[in-house]
């Protein structure tokens, strides 16, 4: 434990190695730019969802409020049940728009963000860190033939 680099001496090497190499300073700039314009992407995309998830409650405590007049009035049977009907059709319909809402941002905040994964890591060390291709191991069977 004694040869393990204190806090300050990893942030002086991380500072050496990144900051100081120009093109560490260029894919960190890079990353940096590419996630924050991703951020502010997705942002709008979840502004967008949450007004429509509102829009969608408001009109569910709409309805419900019309089906709670429908009885307090006292109406006939059938039109209680068509009031019901209407409300359990209308929130199924906000079901699945609700649905519909989380798959588009579920995919929008993907592709959004799946782009900006670290890629800064072969230019700032000049290392090769990509997976290399692996040759497949000769197989031996006994016999003399090539494959």
């Amino acid at each position: 434990m004694a040869n393990e680099p204190t806090i300050n001496e990893g942030m002086q090497k991380f500072t050496e190695q990144v900051l100081h190499n120009t093109e560490g300073q260029k894919a960190i700039g890079e990353q940096t730019e590419r996630f924050w314009h991703a951020e502010e992407e997705f942002v709008d995309e979840l502004q967008q969802y949450f007004d429509g998830w509102c829009n969608r409650r408001k009109d569910a405590a709409h309805l419900a409020i019309e089906f709670g007049k429908t009885l307090e009035s006292g109406a006939e049977n059938g039109e209680i049940v068509k009031a019901w009907s209407d409300l359990w059709t209308s929130a199924m319909t906000r079901f699945n728009e609700d649905a519909q809402a989380q798959l588009k941002l579920t995919q929008k905040f993907v592709s959004t963000m799946a782009p900006n994964s670290l890629t800064m890591a072969i230019p700032m060390f000049g290392t090769n860190t990509a997976p290399q291709k692996q040759k497949a191991p000769a197989r031996s069977s006994g016999s003399s033939k090539t494959q």
